[in-house]
């Protein structure tokens, strides 16, 4: 008897994010193993073009409506009634009402520990849910040993079920070779090299503003770079805009926004240096 397998993908249609990215490579790495298991992916965006990119065609589910707090307490627990799951992975937030067996990926307790770089809509609601969920869950996985623990201490999770699953790296992707593939991206994105390269969603969290302030200094003692910023917007990133119109070297900041995959590996190895200062990671 196949084991039934569901997964909230909706995060996968978020292109630029570190969650889609990382929902992403695990649904291809589970796909690829030749295993007695059916998956049902549940998204927002069926028609999305990574659900197209996959080498195994899993059962794909559209949940509705798009706005979380109706899709996950409501379409996501009818839906994991109906598929007769034997588990279900979200991450953070997990339907009230399923009653199977539940795996909650928590990437960080960011939303506690740097309020201000989140709305307080989100703040709150993440506040009192996602400790109740990681309590519900059969299972915790997060990224390291910091998370473990900052889940174990905040949630209230024992420790026993708290798993640390470290991040890997796509070295087929992310490697040296990918930067002979970086000139016309360059182009299409008007970027001179040198270039330095600083990647994330715009959130204050990710501290964007003190590499515009670093990036001046280079600039005023005379370093001829670029800087390049990749990621979607995100709460703040009407600050860091109105940050590069008023900055005196502005003219050499590129808000690129967000590309391909495949495009980021090549403009990270075709960069002088990458930056990420980032407040929490």
């Amino acid at each position: 008897m196949l084991l039934r397998v569901g997964i909230d993908t909706h995060a996968a249609e978020q292109d630029g994010t570190g969650n889609c990215t990382w929902v992403r490579s695990l649904v291809k790495a589970l796909l690829e193993r030749d295993d007695d298991i059916e998956y049902f992916l549940y998204a927002t965006d069926p028609e999305h073009s990574f659900y197209a990119s996959l080498s195994r065609r899993p059962v794909i589910r559209r949940l509705w409506p798009r706005n979380g707090m109706m899709r996950v307490p409501l379409a996501l627990a009818l839906m994991s009634v109906i598929d007769r799951l034997d588990l279900l992975h979200v991450q953070y937030v997990a339907p009230p009402l399923h009653h199977g067996r539940l795996l909650n990926t928590i990437h960080d307790l960011a939303f506690l520990r740097l309020p201000h770089a989140f709305s307080p809509v989100l703040r709150f609601r993440l506040s009192w849910q996602v400790p109740v969920h990681a309590r519900r869950a059969d299972a915790v996985m997060t990224g390291s040993r910091f998370s473990a623990d900052d889940v174990t201490n905040c949630c209230r999770v024992d420790r026993s079920r708290v798993h640390v699953i470290p991040y890997g790296i796509d070295s087929s992707r992310f490697n040296q070779e990918a930067s002979t593939r970086a000139a016309p991206l360059l182009a299409r994105l008007e970027v001179e090299t040198p270039y330095l390269l600083c990647a994330g969603r715009l959130n204050r969290r990710k501290q964007i503003p003190v590499v515009l302030g670093a990036f001046e200094r280079l600039r005023d003692d005379g370093r001829e770079l670029t800087l390049v910023i990749v990621g979607p917007d995100d709460y703040g990133a009407d600050s860091v805009r109105t940050q590069v119109r008023t900055m005196k070297h502005g003219s050499y900041v590129k808000l690129a926004g967000t590309v391909a995959d495949d495009e980021l590996p090549a403009l990270m190895a075709a960069a002088a240096v990458f930056v990420y200062p980032s407040e929490f990671e």
